[in-house]
Formats: C-alpha cells, sequence, structure tokens
C-alpha cells in the first residue's frame, strides 16, 4: 500500500464507501464485541511512563502487559481517538519512508472496519496539503507538544512501535 493515496478517483472512491465516524457505524451495524487477546504480567521494561494512560483506553489494569496491535486492538484505540481528538488540527506529516515532512491539516480519521487492517500503517488519517486531499498513516503525524492531541497521538505512536509484530511493520523513526 502507498504510503499516501494521490489518484483522485480511488481516494474518491475510498472515501465514499469507508468513510464515516464510529458514531454512525455503531449506530447502523451495532456496536462490535470482541475479545482482547490473552495478556500476560508487564515486563519491568514495560512500565514506561505513559502505559498505564494506554491500558486504561483497553480497560486493562496497572500491570498487565498491553495488547498487541491487530484489527481489533486498532478498533478500540481508533474509538478512543474519535472521542477525545480535537478535529480539525494543524500538524506535519513526517514519513520515513518517502522522506517527506510537511503541514497538513488534519480533519478525520477513517474507520478501521471500512478496509482490511494493515499493520505496517496502522489507523489512517484525511489530511489536506495544499488543498490537496491526502490519506496518511495516523503514526506519521506530529503535532506541537503545547497542543490539545499532542498526548494522544504520542500514545498511539508508543503503542504502534512499540506492540507491533515486529514482522509486518515498516520502519519507523523513534521519537
Amino acid at each position: 500500500m502507498n504510503q499516501v493515496l494521490r489518484s483522485k478517483d480511488l481516494l474518491h472512491s475510498y472515501l465514499s464507501r469507508y468513510l464515516e465516524t464510529a458514531e454512525t457505524a455503531d449506530r447502523r451495524s451495532g456496536a462490535i464485541d470482541f475479545a482482547l487477546p490473552a495478556v500476560e504480567e508487564a515486563d519491568d521494561d514495560l512500565a514506561a511512563p505513559g502505559t498505564d494512560r494506554i491500558r486504561a483506553i483497553f480497560g486493562l489494569r496497572p500491570g498487565i502487559a498491553l495488547p498487541r496491535v491487530s484489527a481489533e486492538t486498532a478498533l478500540t484505540f481508533y474509538r478512543h481517538l474519535i472521542r477525545h481528538l480535537t478535529l480539525p488540527c494543524e500538524a506535519r506529516y513526517c514519513s520515513d519512508a518517502a522522506g517527506a515532512v510537511y503541514p497538513v491539516t488534519v480533519r478525520g480519521l477513517l474507520d478501521p472496519r471500512a478496509a482490511p487492517f494493515d499493520q505496517r500503517t496502522g489507523l489512517c488519517c484525511i489530511a489536506y496539503h495544499k488543498e490537496q486531499l491526502e490519506v496518511v498513516p495516523l503514526v506519521d503525524i506530529e503535532v506541537g507538544e503545547q497542543t490539545p492531541n499532542y498526548q494522544l497521538l504520542e500514545d498511539y505512536w508508543f503503542w504502534m512501535w512499540n506492540w507491533h509484530d515486529a514482522r509486518s511493520c515498516r520502519p519507523c523513526k523513534p521519537r
């Protein structure tokens, strides 16, 4: 999958079929129930600052290891982000794969149930750069430390970076 979908026809088709908020999707189809993958007690190395904040997203108590990145766990994180992100927001798109860094306006998130989940990119967002619509991985979006979205996006990045399947994840710079 390209890091940035550039074909306007493909993008328009994708967005018109799949772009909807979690609230609308839940109203139509009912909430999706799933069981989190089995978790083990957390290692001392994984007790990094902020992990309890991420555990709370998954409904886990302190001391329990965070779940691996999967379609189901990404959906849980997506629902959290949809409720708490302040959108639209000004950000930077920083792609290691393309070496690109440029300002964008993030307008929304794509529902991960809309297409097969790709662990290499994780959740995707809708961003505008110079009035051009792009779909980019959320993990490549950075905002200033003083913005309301900073901690939410850092927590998402931290979880994606540390709990992905290393064999399937694309290279990404540590923050």
